[in-house]
C-alpha cells in the first residue's frame, strides 16, 4: 500500500471550505453506483487530484515490487531525498540512502 502525501500547488492547505464534502457527496454515490462504477470512481478521483504538489510518500510491503528499483533511482536523480526503514532484520534496518537499489 503507498500514502501519497500532497498539497495543492499555490495553497497552504489541501482542500478549500466545504470543498471535500461537496466531492466526498459524490465520491460516495460513484461507490455505490450500479452502473459504470469504475468509470466513475475514476472520474471523481481525477476532479480531486488535479495541481497536486508531492511533499511525501511511504509505503508498507514486505518486498519490493515491480519498477520500484527504477522509481527510487529516478526520484535520487530529480534531488528527491529517499529512505527506506525496515525492522525486519537488523542488516537491512541499517541501511542508508546510498544504498538503496538503482543508485
Amino acid at each position: 500500500m503507498t500514502l501519497l502525501i500532497v498539497i495543492r500547488s499555490g495553497s497552504l492547505t489541501f482542500f478549500a471550505e466545504n470543498e471535500y464534502d461537496e466531492w466526498s457527496v459524490r465520491y460516495n454515490e460513484a461507490t455505490v453506483a450500479l452502473e459504470d462504477r469504475e468509470e466513475k470512481l475514476a472520474a471523481i478521483s481525477d476532479e480531486i487530484e488535479q495541481d497536486l504538489r508531492l511533499l511525501g510518500a511511504t509505503a508498507i510491503e514486505d518486498r519490493l515490487q515491480d519498477g520500484v528499483p527504477e522509481t527510487i533511482a529516478d526520484l535520487k536523480v530529480a534531488g528527491i531525498k529517499v529512505w527506506v526503514a525496515t525492522g525486519d532484520k537488523l542488516e537491512t534496518a541499517i541501511g542508508k540512502p546510498d544504498d538503496l537499489p538503482g543508485t
